[in-house]
């Protein structure tokens, strides 16, 4: 079964791949968009989108910390923010950002964690971020087919969804054999830190699209705050559902597609594309730096857990 699904999503992704690059080096305007490109506004580029970038790791940050805490380990704010922005530098560069294992042994070696609660939370965190994501993706799908109230709507419906089904998981009790699935019911037992990271998750995305509508404006593509953040959700599902590593290509076309039929000229659609690619970049240079200069040694207090 396992291998099954394994070479179902390499052929998903290699036609995924082929498909999204023949789109992208034969429909894109590549005379063009060299010029567009270069009259991008720095200032949104760079103030906007790093910005943006800052507050997302400050989000991720406020959550590891919320959860260590509760483990009984309390590791600095900055020093949280650090292992945030290198993690996701870490997992910018690999397949199925499996560089997030970064982010999980640095904050091992601050903290003095054990691996299962450490990597439970990191799956606990992922599960809060996909659910965000693909319930943005379809109250913005129904916005885009039937109306933006209907959208909004959506969106509250499923959040409302998300906090009923907690409630009910948290009062479900089962003895899980694996010390990583145990730890990972810890946390969704766990009423107050669900709503927490449910509100931080929230705030998470809400930062990711307002840097994603910073950087469309930059590149000259003015589309509404929502609309920014409902495309941020669609095109991360997209992604994630791609298979393809780092989504290359298939998030550029997938953008150019959607802003093309929102309205905008085909090149400034690619620009605004192509800039969201150099917006990940921005991710990156980011988290390498951030890691590079702040202190190598965060205090660390351990406290016995409650």
């Amino acid at each position: 079964m396992t291998r099954s699904i394994r070479v179902a999503a390499a052929t998903v992704a290699v036609l995924a791949f082929a498909f999204s690059s023949y789109h992208l080096f034969t429909r894109f305007d590549w005379g063009a968009l060299p010029a567009l490109l270069l009259t991008s506004d720095p200032v949104w580029f760079f103030g906007g989108g790093a910005g943006s970038i800052l507050a997302a790791w400050g989000a991720k940050a406020l959550r590891w910390q919320r959860v260590l805490a509760r483990q009984g380990a309390e590791v600095s704010f900055g020093a949280l923010f650090m292992v945030s922005g290198a993690g996701g530098a870490a997992a910018a560069l690999t397949p199925f950002q499996a560089g997030d294992a970064v982010k999980v042994e640095l904050l091992r070696a601050m903290s003095g964690l054990e691996p299962a609660p450490a990597y439970g939370f990191l799956i606990a965190e992922k599960l809060f971020d996909l659910a965000a994501v693909f319930a943005i993706a379809t109250a913005g799908v129904v916005a885009h087919l039937v109306s933006p109230a209907l959208g909004l709507a959506t969106l509250a419906a499923l959040a409302v969804s998300g906090i009923a089904a907690s409630a009910v998981a948290a009062r479900v009790r089962f003895a899980p054999r694996l010390a990583l699935v145990a730890s990972i019911a810890d946390i969704l037992r766990d009423a107050r830190l669900v709503a927490e990271m449910s509100a931080l998750s929230a705030s998470l995305w809400v930062i990711v699209g307002a840097g994603w509508w910073t950087t469309l404006r930059a590149a000259g593509v003015h589309l509404g705050l929502l609309d920014a953040f409902y495309l941020a959700g669609v095109i991360t599902a997209v992604n994630i559902l791609s298979f393809v590593p780092g989504a290359v290509s298939v998030s550029e076309v997938g953008i150019a597609v959607l802003l093309e039929r929102a309205g905008h000229a085909a090149p400034l659609a690619q620009s605004g594309a192509l800039l969201l690619r150099a917006y990940g970049l921005l991710v990156l240079a980011l988290g390498v730096l951030v890691y590079l200069l702040w202190p190598r040694r965060p205090q660390v207090d351990r406290r016995p857990a409650v």
